[in-house]
């Protein structure tokens, strides 16, 4: 297994928000490596997710660096059986909090649906939806389903960025698959990219559509995507106080919620 110490970095990479991500080299190769410097980020993001939850079933859900590597290991191992392309795995530490992989050439789907005429939107988005709807057809989810998140090379489409997979996925976790893609454009191409998107996911699953739900999305998607720092949102973290403590206090609200909920019934 590549060591983290064995790289060359050569500069950084856009699109980590959990995480440092880093291009290197390696025995003139190139590879991406993935550091999990710090935990307050992969918090941050969690409690996002399940704020979120709270407009389906409430579902509380706080992951440790350890376990995001350790999705992205299950991840491929579980898309590799479905025929789904993803970066191979070169090196990984538990005790280090940080992944290897391949870089793979190419461009962002994000940047190349924008990028491209009508007719390779049209065929991007269908293909992306068709995969999305296999993935939930066998209970899988990535929920962190953005563009960007897909890489085009000599025109094969692999899934990168892994660390949000979910095995026996919820309803919630498969709606975040389609309204973060489909939501991360805006005006008329947003409207061409979900039409198509929702007729490829169509040949595997169905789609309840929710237009506050999809809003909704598309408000904090234009955060996420873009170029807002990881210092900023730890500033804010800190101004607002977001520790354990009050994290554990949010997950005690839910749980209570989640319980009267069930007893309503």
């Amino acid at each position: 297994m590549l060591e983290k110490d064995e790289i060359k970095i050569i500069r950084n990479l856009r699109g980590g928000v959990t995480r440092e991500v880093l291009l290197g080299e390696f025995n003139g190769r190139k590879v991406v490596l993935k550091n999990y410097k710090t935990p307050i980020m992969p918090i941050f993001v969690d409690l996002s997710k399940s704020t979120f939850s709270l407009f389906f079933a409430p579902k509380v859900s706080f992951y440790s660096r350890r376990q995001r590597i350790k999705r992205e290991i299950k991840a491929r191992e579980e898309l590799e059986k479905l025929g789904i392309s993803s970066p191979r795995i070169l090196g990984r530490s538990f005790k280090k909090n940080y992944l290897v992989e391949e870089f793979i050439e190419g461009q962002n789907l994000f940047d190349l649906i924008k990028k491209s005429d009508p007719e390779v939107r049209k065929t991007l988005s269908y293909e992306v939806g068709k995969l999305t709807g296999f993935v939930h057809s066998k209970n899988f989810s990535f929920f962190d389903n953005r563009p960007q998140n897909y890489i085009m090379n000599e025109g094969k489409i692999f899934r990168t960025d892994l660390e949000t997979f979910v095995e026996k996925s919820s309803k919630f976790e498969k709606t975040c698959d389609i309204i973060s893609f489909t939501e991360s454009f805006n005006g008329e191409m947003r409207n061409e990219v979900y039409e198509n998107f929702l007729k490829g996911y169509s040949s595997y699953s169905q789609y309840k559509h929710s237009s506050f739900l999809e809003l909704f999305a598309r408000r904090i998607l234009a955060v996420l995507n873009s170029n807002i720092s990881k210092s900023r949102i730890g500033s804010i973290l800190q101004k607002h106080s977001i520790n354990r403590q009050s994290l554990s206090s949010f997950k005690s609200v839910i749980a209570r919620n989640k319980k009267a909920s069930k007893a309503g019934k």
